[in-house]
Parts: C-alpha cells; sequence; structure tokens
C-alpha cells in the first residue's frame, strides 16, 4: 500500500496487525509505503519477541527490508516451536532461543536458493539486530552472535544497472538486485535473468520516451498559441508602451496578466527574432522568467527560454534523454555516440539510419543502423525518432544560431553574455542524469553503466554466445569482451550451471 505521509515517526499499531512504515528515497525522489504484519494469521501472541523487535525498529523503514521479513515471518510461522518463541516476553527468553529462530531464518534461505544467501541471511535477520531489549541472562538481543554457514566473497567485477534497487518496480523479485534472483535451475535462472537485464533498461527507455513526448506537447502549445496571437487589445501602440516603460522583462514590476503573458512573450520573439544567433541588449533575456507553464513540466528545461524557444530548438532534457536512446540502442561509448554529426549519417536508405562514430582512443570508425520499426515489431523505434529530432534541431541551428561543434548533440551554451543562441556540445551529462533519475525515481546509473547493461543483455538474448556483444561493441577480439561480461549475473549464471 503506497500512501503521501513522508514524515511519520512510528509504525502503526491496531487489534490485531502492526503497519510497518516505509519510506526510500533516490537522490531527491522519495516513496512512501506500509507493510502488515498480522498476528493473528501468523498465530503468532502479541507482546513477545516479534513485537518488541517491530517496536525498537527505526521508522521508516526500507520496504524491501519490510518486504521481506514478511515473507520470513510467514515461513517461520508454520513451525509451532518458532511460534511460541516470537510470542514470548524477550525476558523469558535466553539467547540459545534467538540462536533457534536464526537457525530456521538460515534454513529458509537455503530453502529458498537465492544467489547470494549470506546478503538474504542479512536482511532476513536484520528487524531482530533492531531489538534493544534485555533477554533473561542480560544481553540485548541485538548483540546476540551467530554465525552462520554462508560465507562472504568480495569479488571485484562489474556492477549492472540490474544490481540497484528499484521500488517502482511492483514484481519484488525483479525490484531487487539482480544477484538476489532465486536459483530454482539454470534454465529458470537464465529466463529470469534476461527478463531483469531488459526491464532496467526499458524502465530508462520509457522514462526518455516521456520526456520526449512532454516536449512534443509543449511544441504543439506554443504553436497554437502563435497562431492564435494576443487579444486585439494587444494595439502596437500599446506593445511598444509596454516594452518603453520596463528596464527589463525580468523587472519586478513588469506586469501582465497571467492569461496573456506566454502569448506576449512568444509575440516578442517573433517580433524581434529572438530565436536567432544576435547580441541584444539585457532587457530582452529571458533567463529564468516566471512561467508557471515551463516550471509544471516533469524534468522541465531549467530556464524558460528553452520553452519558449521549444519549437525551434531541442530543449537540454531533450537532447540528454536522445543520447540515452541511443546509447541503449548502439551500446556504444558515451565518447563514440557525442562525435556523431550530420554528415556521419546515412539518410539514403528510406527507413533506416545508417551511423558512423568515431572512437576517440583509436579513430576507428564503427557502423550502427537504426531502422524506424523495432525488430520483429511495429513499434516505432525510439532511437530513430530521437535522430530525426536532433536532425531537425540541427537544421533549425544551422539556419539562426550559432553553432561551436558539429555534433548533433548540442545545446544552448551557458555564460555567453548578451549573445544568444549559441550551441555546443552537450556537457555535463552526469548531472543531467542525476535530475533524470530524480524526476523519474530511477536508480542513478553512469552514461558507461548503460554499454555494461547492453553488452550482458545481448549476451542472453543470443544464448550466451559472445560474438554477439563482441559485435556490437565494436571490439576485435573476445579476450576484450570478457571484461564487459565480467559480471555479477553471469557470474551467479556460471555458477548455477556448474551446480546444476
Amino acid at each position: 500500500m503506497k500512501y503521501n505521509n513522508t514524515n511519520v515517526t512510528s509504525h502503526i499499531w491496531t487489534k490485531n496487525s502492526v503497519f510497518i512504515q516505509t519510506f526510500v528515497r533516490h537522490n531527491g525522489q522519495t516513496s512512501c509505503g506500509q507493510v502488515e504484519i498480522n498476528f493473528p494469521e501468523l498465530m503468532i501472541s502479541r507482546s513477545g519477541l516479534l513485537e518488541q523487535a517491530i517496536l525498537d525498529t527505526p521508522c521508516p523503514l526500507n520496504p524491501l527490508t519490510a518486504r521481506s521479513f514478511l515473507r520470513t515471518l510467514k515461513t517461520l510461522s508454520k513451525s509451532n516451536v518458532i511460534q511460541r518463541l516470537l510470542g514470548t516476553p524477550v525476558e523469558q527468553l535466553n539467547y540459545q532461543d534467538v540462536w533457534k529462530i536464526f537457525q530456521n531464518i538460515e534454513q529458509d534461505v537455503k530453502d529458498w536458493n537465492y544467489n547470494q544467501p549470506y546478503t538474504s541471511f542479512i536482511n532476513a535477520i536484520r528487524i531482530f539486530k533492531y531489538c534493544k531489549t534485555q533477554l533473561s541472562n542480560g544481553q540485548f538481543v541485538r548483540d546476540v552472535q551467530y554465525t552462520a554457514t554462508f560465507k562472504y566473497e568480495e569479488k571485484k567485477i562489474k556492477k549492472l544497472i540490474s544490481e540497484t534497487y528499484d521500488t517502482d518496480i511492483e514484481d519484488i523479485e525483479m525490484a531487487a538486485p539482480i544477484s538476489l534472483l532465486k536459483n530454482s535451475s539454470a534454465s529458470e535462472l537464465d529466463r529470469k535473468a534476461l527478463k531483469h537485464l531488459q526491464i532496467r533498461l526499458d524502465r530508462i527507455s520509457d522514462a526518455c520516451d516521456q520526456v520526449i513526448q512532454n516536449h512534443l506537447l509543449q511544441v504543439i502549445k506554443i504553436k497554437k498559441y502563435k497562431e492564435l496571437g494576443l487579444p486585439e487589445s494587444y494595439t502596437l501602440q500599446k506593445i511598444e508602451s509596454i516594452l518603453a516603460r520596463y528596464n527589463s522583462l525580468k523587472d519586478k514590476k513588469f506586469r501582465i496578466p497571467a492569461n496573456d503573458r506566454l502569448s506576449f512573450f512568444l509575440y516578442v520573439i517573433e517580433r524581434f527574432e529572438l530565436y536567432v544567433s544576435k547580441t541584444l541588449p539585457e532587457k530582452f533575456s529571458f533567463t529564468n522568467l516566471p512561467l508557471s507553464d515551463a516550471q509544471s513540466i516533469e524534468w522541465s528545461p531549467t530556464q524558460s527560454v528553452d520553452y519558449l524557444l521549444c519549437d525551434y530548438y531541442l530543449p537540454r532534457n531533450v537532447v540528454c534523454a536522445c543520447v540515452l536512446l541511443l546509447l541503449i540502442e548502439t551500446g556504444w561509448n558515451p565518447s563514440t555516440l557525442l562525435t556523431l554529426s550530420e554528415d556521419r549519417i546515412d539518410k539514403s536508405v528510406p527507413g533506416e539510419f545508417r551511423l558512423e562514430g568515431v572512437k576517440t582512443k583509436t579513430g576507428q570508425l564503427q557502423v550502427f543502423v537504426v531502422k524506424d520499426k523495432v525488430k520483429d515489431s511495429a513499434k516505432s523505434s525510439l532511437a530513430y525518432r530521437s535522430i530525426e529530432l536532433l536532425l531537425q534541431h540541427n537544421s533549425n541551428i544551422n539556419s539562426f544560431a550559432t553553432r561551436n561543434s558539429d555534433s548533433i548533440f548540442i545545446v544552448k551554451a551557458a555564460r555567453t553574455g548578451n549573445n544568444i543562441n549559441v550551441f555546443d556540445v552537450t556537457s555535463h551529462l552526469e548531472r543531467d542524469i542525476e535530475r533524470f533519475c530524480d524526476a523519474y525515481n530511477i536508480p542513478i546509473f553512469s552514461l558507461k553503466d548503460i554499454r555494461d547493461q547492453k553488452a550482458n543483455l545481448e549476451y542472453m538474448k543470443s544464448g550466451k554466445n559472445p560474438y554477439v556483444p563482441m559485435t556490437i561493441l565494436g571490439h576485435a577480439d573476445l579476450s576484450s569482451i570478457t571484461y564487459y561480461l565480467n559480471s555479477t549475473i553471469l557470474r551467479v549464471l556460471n555458477e548455477a550451471n556448474m551446480n546444476e
């Protein structure tokens, strides 16, 4: 169950249940909820160890910890002995009773056959380790030491996007890190791993698609306002008077009715050609205008001028979304993708773009063909649509603005003084990704993580044929591709195959 209260300080108790309040934050984005533990359903008495452990548990709790604890309790409560211990007051128990509970949890983890049993066991006993009540021998429950048979091995392996928690995914198993997939059989694990790798990239693609759709809706709105124009009451003389009255359009005394403000700004842009590269006085600066339309859009442009000019140029957030979609499609290095210029995009074949990127380390050309339809589907390709938008964006820049780079991934340059509409290759993309993840509640990732995820996904989709990711990544031999395939999930899969 989800709710909106982010300021909870205690779990909610009723006659038969406790609702553990959960809260998680991903780079500023919050998600709240609650997990119900019903004592009669579990056949566990109140006022015992279980109740005291929950009372001592911090509030709010991570939702995955709470849900995992509930699953463990449902298994433990099948034992009459554990039922009795969990319902017994803490002061009547000793450390051996706690050991017995931990032993049953350990056996439960073994029965579920988790890929990382040590991590699963630690998560399962976590709430008991919060309990600061004394046992009959004076020892605190949280201080009871228990050595499980599971061993922790730290491996220097590549961490994928899939090796994070994502609480926005409803499927608990898919929401947890990929290394926690339950290992019922090698073939079943392969299927789950493929789904896990795909669903994380799909999350990013869907969010990027939403960014682009929001932008297209903005463009439609801007064009509609331009067609309607200003109300008839705004005569040319009145407009001249308004513009002459204030030193700047950012002047706090600047007064235009809220309903007319957007139309007025668009009129000024068209009349004085503020979409063209030129030097203008400060009066016509649109930086940080309090334009509510732009500010209400999720992950909106950081400056209102980007919103006002969106029918000419792509805002920075849209360019970033196009970068992410093309990285997912091509599997290229970010540095290689950013070398892509219009003259390296072959448009001669209808329905496809042939891209030529340049590897910055070796100068080697890397080729990838993007088609207008998704393979084996009638669905339109998001990558193809991204290139169309970028080409139109670049065409307008060539017609009206000044560019300092041949890359198609160029955005309005900052700190150009009164020189407007100067474009340069996008930089500080990691900062843009943080904002993107904030807006869509996606666990933080880096640009290079996409390439690693793509390599592992294509390897699994091909039936574990290493030549497929080798070709996609543009490598000359298999020895180099092993670096990208040295990931958590593939080690787990290999171990599962050997065990089977």
